[in-house]
């Protein structure tokens, strides 16, 4: 009846009935009246960005995130014990950042975020995050440590003297090596001044004892400081640990650390170590100090001012060390660092955090670890990692519930390291991460409504790929993504664009559209990204980017000029016999795609992308003559636990794939059987030796075809081992 108002409000089964039409402010006061009876839940958050957690201090974070839409915002966090803390902003804001305070030292928390938006309704983050108040690493702050010296000259000398060398050397976390004591003055003020453990050797046991005890005193001594007694010509220590190195004997006496510079250079760390020896005030010449250095081979700079003498030596990287900057060593996937050291007889050089809690199941195929430039990046679950790669210092960490990858097989990693730099995606934006510091810097948008997929850095370009959102794999329930049946873990990661923008400012470069880039193909070498591309419309109209193998047909193989985003050329392939997985990498001019079928079979195909015709066109070229080499179709070796997912390399001329060796540009078999792997994990490569998961962590010589394994240590089901910086490192 027109005459009647029908009201359902407050969401429960209630029928009011007037005689009469109701007023549009009556209405809104019905409405109002029930709202406040029967309050309606809060309506899910959309966080743009974040949210990160970062250490101010040992029981003290900050929050941030990004909304859309100005709101307020407020932060409880409830630890397994019962404490709860909140925090809240009083302005409307895009941006959040709240502080939390008092946090218990080993808790695990679960947070959740609330904010209200400018309609006055309530929203809440879908579901709580994590946070594990134990994954604190840092030092303890000792800036104010009481000094158990006299407020002397000598004091304003030592002090002044340690300034100069933080300042000079640019070290500031990691190891510091104090050859001689200078009393235990010089170590009192680098431990006041900077984040540095630093270690004393005293050759006189006397003085060694004094020096504990004073430091002891000024609550330095096991916390900050080790005072050790021991000779400076024959230190009893592993090489490489030391990130600076300073002399007390010298500052003070003028008196130099043992006969030449030899044990010093042997434990300075490569890739940036420092070495920093002086004398403030006294007799010391630049030719002696000069002279001391020389006599290893060692060369230094010297400088002389009103602040002393002093000389300093910077050490650079190791000659023949590698690097593992992408997920399977470098953009063009061939799983090998080319590091020319990690052969032979190993022994441990450091054994440290984290350890294995931060760390997701191992059965998800979870991102490998990164390496460049003396550096070690982990991806945790949910928590990163920059570590020094040569004693295990933990440099930074960051928590980002919001970022997660697994099922590599299937994906690509959303890690890439440079020198300089660590990029991270997570969601729409991938962020450049100060390697040695953790500072985020830099940040690189996807395209509108998609997020990152693929990641790579080539030369001074971020490359990236664009995906559907919440498409990207997490195995948050325990998946393994083993079986070839299953369709959802198998299912293809495939972009809808790629772009590139350039590292260090952000700016975008080019960007391409086509059809569905399989991100596990994308191959960045020499100038060129390859990757292979299906033309089926169908997939697109999938509400995920996670397509199924059999859809992604009409393929493409293509090549783009990486700097400018130019099409070289396409070629129509069928790789449709590569159900299960499809690899693609790049390597002394041939390009090999591989992957297996639900039948156990690999099928190899390898192409000459070597000539100077393919690249140097004024129109992309449609079906150009991109001679294949040669072709193989095996039966597995191995059909379970990954069997079927085994990621190529190439040493030298050699490729690798599954329990067979191949010439890399003939296709001729040059092995038949390689060292049996156990469990799921895929191999990693050196020039001279392959990793991988066997009953230990696994090593095969390959010059002197030998087995060896590292016991009481294993590796996850995936990529966790890799050489790079002249070492094995083995993270998680």
């Amino acid at each position: 009846d027109n005459d009647e108002f029908y009201s359902l409000a407050g969401g429960i089964n209630e029928v009011a009935v007037w005689p009469r039409a109701l007023s549009g402010r009556e209405i809104d006061g019905l409405f109002k009246a029930k709202e406040k009876q029967f309050p309606m839940p809060p309506q899910p958050l959309e966080i743009t960005h974040g949210p990160f957690v970062n250490w101010v201090d040992r029981d003290t974070v900050r929050l941030e995130w990004e909304t859309t839409s100005p709101m307020r915002a407020k932060v409880v966090f409830r630890s397994q014990g019962g404490q709860r803390l909140e925090t809240s902003s009083d302005k409307p804001a895009t941006r959040h950042v709240v502080t939390l305070n008092n946090l218990l030292p080993d808790a695990e928390y679960t947070y959740r975020i609330s904010s209200q938006g400018a309609d006055g309704r309530e929203y809440e983050s879908r579901k709580p995050y994590s946070f594990d108040a134990s994954f604190y690493y840092r030092l303890p702050d000792k800036s104010n440590a009481f000094s158990p010296f006299p407020n002397d000259d000598l004091s304003s000398v030592i002090q002044a003297a340690a300034k100069r060398i933080v300042a000079q050397s640019g070290i500031n976390k990691g190891y510091c090596l104090m050859l001689g004591s200078a009393e235990g003055r010089l170590a009192y003020e680098l431990a006041r001044q900077t984040q540095l453990q630093i270690v004393v050797v005293e050759p006189d046991a006397v003085k060694a004892q004094a020096i504990q005890k004073k430091l002891n005193k000024a609550g330095l001594y096991g916390v900050r400081v080790s005072v050790h007694h021991g000779a400076l010509d024959e230190l009893p220590y592993g090489p490489y640990f030391a990130n600076l190195i300073v002399s007390g004997s010298m500052l003070m006496d003028g008196e130099f650390p043992g006969p030449d510079a030899a044990e010093l250079w042997r434990v300075l760390r490569p890739a940036g170590g420092v070495a920093m020896l002086g004398q403030a005030k006294g007799g010391l010449k630049p030719d002696a100090l000069r002279q001391w250095f020389d006599k290893a081979g060692v060369k230094c700079v010297v400088r002389s001012d009103a602040g002393g003498i002093w000389a300093t030596v910077k050490r650079e990287k190791l000659k023949g060390a590698g690097d593992w900057t992408h997920q399977y060593g470098s953009p063009d996937n061939t799983a090998n660092s080319r590091d020319d050291l990690v052969r032979g007889d190993m022994g441990i050089l450091w054994w440290g955090e984290p350890g294995p809690k931060p760390f997701p199941d191992r059965g998800g195929r979870n991102p490998a670890p990164l390496a460049a430039n003396g550096r070690l990046f982990v991806q945790a679950d949910r928590m990163i990692y920059g570590m020094d790669a040569y004693n295990g210092s933990i440099l930074w960490t960051l928590s980002a519930p919001g970022i997660r990858r697994s099922n590599m097989p299937r994906d690509g990693s959303n890690m890439a390291a440079s020198d300089d730099y660590l990029y991270l995606a997570g969601g729409r934006y991938a962020l450049g991460i100060d390697a040695q510091t953790g500072e985020r810097k830099l940040r690189f948008s996807a395209p509108k409504g998609r997020n990152w997929g693929f990641m790579a850095v080539a030369g001074n370009q971020l490359l990236g790929s664009s995906v559907k959102p919440n498409s990207a794999y997490v195995a948050d329930a325990g998946e393994w993504y083993n079986d070839e049946k299953k369709a959802p873990e198998i299912a293809r990661m495939a972009s809808d664009s790629l772009f590139s923008f350039d590292r260090r400012t952000g700016k975008q470069l080019w960007k391409h559209t086509g059809g569905l880039v399989m991100n596990s193909s994308i191959t960045i070498a020499d100038g060129v990204v390859y990757f292979v591309e299906s033309r089926n419309d169908e997939p697109a109209k999938l509400a995920t980017s996670r397509v199924a193998p059999g859809s992604l047909n009409k393929q493409h193989l293509v090549a783009l000029d990486q700097v400018t985003g130019r099409k070289l050329w396409e070629k129509p392939v069928d790789f449709s016999k590569c159900e299960v997985m499809l690899y693609l990498l790049h390597s002394e001019g041939t390009l090999v795609a591989t992957g297996t079928d639900s039948k156990k079979t690999y099928h190899t195909y390898a192409y000459d992308v070597s000539s100077p015709s393919l690249r140097f066109k004024d129109k992309p070229q449609t079906n150009p003559d991109v001679p294949k080499l040669w072709e193989d179709h095996h039966t597995a070796a191995k059909d379970h636990h990954g069997g079927l997912l085994q990621h190529p390399l190439v040493v030298k001329e050699v490729f690798y794939s599954d329990n067979r060796a191949f010439d890399l540009r003939t296709g001729k078999m040059v092995r038949a059987v390689l060292p049996q792997r156990r469990g799921c994990g895929t191999m990693a490569a050196s020039n001279h030796s392959m990793f991988y998961r066997a009953h230990f962590h696994g090593m095969w010589d390959l010059e002197a075809n030998k087995q060896i394994q590292f016991e009481g240590i294993r590796s996850g089901c995936w990529l966790g081992i890799i050489p790079a910086q002249g070492l094995m490192l083995a993270p998680g």
